[in-house]
């Protein structure tokens, strides 16, 4: 695994989400079959299958979905056109990931997934089955609802991994999912990112993007404009980190520790809850760790008595130091 996706688990690890099954085993598969040395948008094709199901792993996604995430193109796509497994080898990866895991990768790798995303952004509501089109032959079928709206968590997760969400200009990925994120909500248990992604539309994306980069060009030279810009982006897309990561830090060089304390916290709980970095430019992982260096920097320069929140927090720090500098120490072959 790379420096970033071991940082990832380390983290969902210290945050008590359970592991995928079999993670070891299934990782060491994918790379005898050559993803690690494949290129993709953002990376190697193995981080990309890692990251893509650790960001399955924070939304809360039900095992078999995190399964089918550490493997969702392993057919290949429309897009990726690289096949780890070939279609005569279902159950070579049934064994590896389970039969359903491999049931809604095989979906994943031959349905139109821009039909379906438009198929269930216009029902609204999901009956117990809906009809996909094979992208190839072009003849439909029915998969069950369960399916359905565990592909489409995948393929949200997908498309987050690798997109420059927070670029203007780049094309609208939060906004695009809305209808998807609306049909599938009822039906998914931990839905909080769902009920923000359903309130984002294009004109919001597009403006919280353009706030945002003002915000990072104002940042240095004028950080009282820069505290405008980003929270004209909170107020478009109030489920975003990395913006009250930067009104943090401008809070701590301005003394103001209640404050700094504050939106570090919510840009730790942001950037938890989404499971992946927004800003691209800083990974998902190094995200969360600066929110809670930032939140516990803050709560000791203001001299206050530690909550249990607080302790919980340096609690976390500390075991993500202890594990980064352990395997900094260790490794050494």
């Amino acid at each position: 695994m790379t420096e970033n996706a071991e940082r990832a688990e380390r983290l969902l690890s210290a945050l008590g989400l359970p592991r995928v099954p079999n993670f070891d085993d299934i990782v060491s598969a994918l790379e005898a079959r050559g993803a690690g040395s494949l290129s993709h948008a953002r990376g190697s094709f193995l981080s990309h299958l890692i990251s893509t199901s650790n960001i399955l792993r924070a939304w809360g996604a039900p095992k078999e979905v995190c399964l089918a995430g550490l493997a969702h193109s392993a057919y290949g796509t429309e897009h990726f056109k690289a096949p780890l497994f070939s279609s005569s080898e279902r159950e070579v990866l049934a064994r590896l990931i389970g039969e359903r895991a491999e049931r809604i990768v095989h979906l994943f790798c031959t349905v139109s997934r821009t039909a379906l995303s438009l198929e269930l952004g216009a029902r609204g509501t999901l009956p117990s089955h809906i009809e996909v089109v094979d992208r190839t032959t072009k003849s439909p079928s029915l998969i069950s609802r369960e399916d359905a709206v565990a592909l489409a968590l995948v393929e949200l997760a997908n498309a987050f991994e690798q997109k420059p969400l927070h670029e203007p200009g780049a094309p609208q990925v939060l906004s695009r999912f809305a209808p998807v994120a609306m049909a599938i909500h009822p039906w998914v248990l931990k839905s909080t990112l769902l009920d923000h992604l359903v309130a984002t539309h294009v004109g919001g994306e597009a403006e919280a993007r353009e706030a945002y980069a003002r915000g990072l060009t104002e940042y240095d030279e004028a950080p009282g404009r820069a505290v405008a810009s980003l929270s004209r982006t909170i107020e478009l897309m109030p489920f975003l980190a990395e913006p009250r990561l930067l009104m943090a830090s401008i809070a701590l060089d301005n003394e103001d520790y209640a404050r700094a304390t504050t939106l570090a916290s919510e840009a730790f709980n942001a950037a938890v809850a989404l499971g992946t970095s927004w800003d691209k430019a800083m990974p998902w992982a190094q995200t969360v760790q600066s929110a809670l260096e930032l939140e516990c920097q803050a709560f000791e320069a203001d001299g206050r008595r530690r909550d249990s929140r607080a302790e919980k927090r340096l609690q976390l720090l500390e075991k993500l130091s202890e594990t980064s500098q352990g395997e900094s120490t260790t490794a050494g072959d």
